[in-house]
């Protein structure tokens, strides 16, 4: 079973990229629309224990960071990014027990693909906007009932997950060993019982994913 601390924020990713997604489709952001989709399908996931998930939804969260130091999305996509970044910083530490190099060149390609999709972007948009018309955002709410459709689809989301983890809280085991997928084929299962860690592994999140 995954952290408390690690299960909050995949919950925390997803209500902030639902809502995002909400305002995208309200107001015809196709950027942020396929950004936020990409930032729930990571979230979503991670909670099933894929180590991918937790990668996707970091890279998502650089192109919400760097699309508003672009200035072409507003400031609070800061934490939007803030927020979808979370998950893959409470996991890179016992990712990195496995394979360091490894983690971090996961890091520096999740990174590297956000924030060239958020620069391609803020190039391209004029040219897509005045090439196909019907895609440029608008200044009012134009899908207000499909936004409605998104948010309450979140929030039915949200609170299945939240009752599936205090159903798997309860038939879990308190003593429990930490198992960390392999990062890479080559390497083996890595297996901490609980009363065998040292005092900094004891104090690193503990997670179980498999990529």
């Amino acid at each position: 079973m995954l952290p408390r601390e690690l299960r909050t924020s995949l919950l925390a990713t997803q209500l902030v990229a639902f809502v995002t997604l909400a305002r995208s489709v309200a107001y015809g952001y196709w950027f942020t629309i396929v950004v936020s989709s990409l930032m729930i399908a990571g979230a979503l996931a991670a909670t099933r224990n894929r180590t991918w998930g937790v990668v996707l939804s970091f890279a998502a969260a650089t192109a919400f960071t760097v699309a508003a130091l672009l200035g072409i999305a507003p400031g609070w996509f800061l934490g939007v990014g803030a927020i979808g970044a979370l998950p893959f910083m409470l996991t890179s530490e016992a990712l990195s027990r496995v394979d360091r190099q490894a983690t971090a060149l996961l890091a520096g390609l999740a990174a590297g693909a956000g924030a060239t999709a958020a620069i391609a972007w803020n190039v391209v948009a004029w040219n897509v906007f005045i090439a196909f018309p019907a895609l440029a955002p608008t200044r009012m709410v134009s899908n207000g009932l499909a936004a409605a459709a998104v948010l309450a689809l979140g929030a039915a989301a949200v609170f299945a997950q939240r009752e599936r983890q205090q159903r798997l809280r309860v038939a879990a085991p308190a003593d429990a060993p930490l198992r960390i997928a392999e990062v890479g084929h080559a390497q083996p299962m890595v297996t901490l019982d609980a009363d065998e860690e040292e005092p900094e592994i004891a104090e690193a999140p503990r997670a179980r994913l498999r990529g």
